[in-house]
């Protein structure tokens, strides 16, 4: 799998944008990432939106994908 990163790089994470799931630390191929676990209380607000945005952003994708899939249905 491709990362995108050339050696010597580093990749670096935006924490404004982290969201604490990990994904990130179970593929780094050097193992790199560590996830510090926090209490809900300590996670910022604007960590708080941009979850809420994906969440939002997936449900969209999702209803679209139901949409194609009943069009197919009705074939």
């Amino acid at each position: 799998m491709s990362t995108g990163i050339s050696r010597g790089m580093a990749a670096v994470i935006n924490e404004n944008l982290c969201i604490g799931c990990g994904a990130c630390a179970k593929v780094c191929p050097q193992g790199a990432i560590i996830i510090q676990q926090r209490e809900v209380d300590q996670i910022s607000a604007q960590r708080v939106w941009a979850l809420k945005n994906k969440i939002a952003m997936l449900e969209e994708k999702l209803e679209w994908v139901k949409s194609i899939i009943h069009d197919v249905d009705r074939r």
